[in-house]
């Protein structure tokens, strides 16, 4: 297993997994607040070309099931299979966000696990003093540069999950956002809680242990910004 480290880079071949074949992403928040993860697919330019490959909650599927969110639960577990996306997709960014009160630097930690074969190939841990204020994360990116690749992005956006859709271009506006938040059928799942079932359409949100390896650390690395479940 690789233990990563926040704003270092490895190639997936170098945690034994196989680009070709489906694996599993899982991230994880254990705290306080009400949490929500998304998968976000995006170009070689990191933005959002179709709402389709915007995977969340109420969408827990991509066209041809190259990636499929099980369920609405913390940790979010997704399955990924790249060679099933479109050629247009190159990164694929694993996201996590505060709906309500708090920010992430009050969060007890925050996991990330790739796994292949039921076996941990890619780890990485984060905890509330990696953060600050922000209420929204990059969490982990896969991406292609040449061949598939896996970051420790780790970096947030203060104004939350509207900010960071902003930045992959997908506007949340303000009606569909006020909406969904009030909506008693739309509660997010707590922390250590059942998973709840939201409904919401897809149109409304889209517009609404081993040693840690070195691993190399690329001229792309994110600077945005300024956990431990088990």
């Amino acid at each position: 297993m690789i233990v990563l480290q926040r704003g270092f880079k490895s190639k997936l071949a170098d945690g034994r997994i196989d680009p070709a074949k489906p694996f599993s992403v899982e991230v994880g928040v254990q705290g306080n607040a009400m949490y929500e993860f998304s998968c976000f697919c995006l170009n070689a330019q990191e933005k959002n070309v179709d709402d389709a490959y915007y995977i969340f909650y109420n969408q827990m599927e991509s066209p041809n099931g190259s990636v499929t969110m099980d369920g609405n639960a913390n940790p979010a577990s997704y399955s990924v299979d790249l060679g099933s996306l479109p050629s247009w997709v190159q990164t694929l960014h694993f996201t996590a966000n505060i709906d309500g009160n708090g920010n992430m630097g009050q969060i007890r930690s925050c996991t990330a696990r790739i796994r292949q074969n039921n076996k941990v190939a890619f780890e990485l841990k984060l905890s509330g003093s990696d953060f600050s204020k922000q209420k929204a994360l990059i969490v982990l990116q896969i991406y292609k540069k040449g061949e598939w690749r896996v970051g420790a992005i780790a970096a947030g956006f203060d104004g939350g999950l509207a900010q960071l859709c902003k930045n992959y271009g997908i506007d949340l506006s303000d009606d569909s956002e006020q909406e969904r938040r009030q909506s008693p059928e739309l509660t997010v799942t707590q922390a250590e809680s059942p998973p709840v079932q939201r409904s919401a359409s897809r149109a409304e949100a889209a517009t609404r242990t081993e040693k840690p390896v070195e691993t190399e650390k690329d001229d792309d690395d994110f600077e945005r910004s300024d956990n431990d479940w088990v």
